[in-house]
């Protein structure tokens, strides 16, 4: 079991950034993407030897076309 805190990347409702709302930070913004816990895990078990760029790629793929035929 894997518990992450994560951050809204983007706008709430749409594709797009929202940075020049100012709602919040470029500061604050740069601070949780250091923290990404995607970006850490993938980095944590690839220096671990248990996870390949090919294999990360295929979850990143695989994800991206369960979301996609969400959307459809």
């Amino acid at each position: 079991f894997m518990e992450f805190a994560t951050y809204r990347w983007l706008e709430h409702c749409g594709p797009n950034g929202d940075l020049k709302l100012g709602y919040r930070s470029q500061e604050e913004f740069d601070r949780w993407a250091a923290r990404c816990p995607v970006r850490i895990q993938q980095e944590r078990l690839s220096g671990d030897g248990l996870l390949t760029d090919a294999e990360f790629s295929r979850f990143t793929a695989d994800a991206d076309a369960q979301i996609e035929d969400a959307l459809a």
